[in-house]
């Protein structure tokens, strides 16, 4: 809490954090509310500026309410210790400090490949699941086409077969276990028979 002078009234600056982090996201909520010291009236339409890590420009400004609120948001922000400036004017600032935690390793522990398409151009729909049930994206994982080994990247499109023979063995591995391995065999393009005149 920051106590001070504005407008020859004696307020106070009192500032709150709701931090959200989970996987893909880093977000903290910093709300200031602002009063009279004395009787707790709230002081609407004052100016709030939020500085970050000691950044010089306010990532965000906003007007205290009815209720003497003002808040900001901040996400997309690294691991590590933070600190957020709460500044109504230059000597009066209340300051909010967090520390966003590094990110929790997903360890694959399903491998799903359903697939679709014409003989021949099957697209290959890879899925990989952690252990608490959530997608993992992003992961390499390797791909044996035939004789040629690929490489492909969860959560994008699907890999896409494409070959003539009349069948194509693929498989589909995460790293070096055992565990994690899905094998086909796939049917290739169909082949028309031509009748000929007599």
């Amino acid at each position: 809490m920051a106590q001070g002078k504005l407008a020859d009234r004696r307020v106070k600056l009192v500032a709150e954090k709701i931090e959200r982090f989970a996987p893909g996201v880093s977000e903290v909520t910093i709300t200031v509310t602002l009063t009279e010291t004395s009787s707790g009236e709230a002081i609407p339409s004052q100016k709030v500026l939020f500085f970050l890590d000691g950044s010089v420009d306010p990532f965000k400004e906003d007007d205290t309410n009815e209720s003497g609120r003002a808040s900001a948001v901040s996400s997309d922000l690294q691991p590590g210790p933070h600190l957020v400036v709460c500044a109504i004017e230059a000597d009066f600032v209340e300051k909010v400090s967090f520390t966003v935690p590094l990110p929790k390793i997903k360890l694959p522990t399903l491998l799903h490949v359903p697939f679709s398409g014409e003989r021949g151009k099957q697209m290959l729909s890879i899925t990989v699941t952690a252990e608490d049930g959530s997608v993992i994206k992003g992961l390499q994982v390797t791909v044996i086409d035939g004789d040629v080994v690929n490489t492909h990247t969860t959560g994008e499109k699907p890999y896409q077969m494409n070959f003539q023979e009349p069948t194509r063995r693929v498989e589909v591995r995460i790293g070096n276990t055992k565990d994690l391995v899905w094998q086909a065999t796939l049917l290739g393009p169909k082949k028309t028979n031509l009748a000929t005149q007599p």
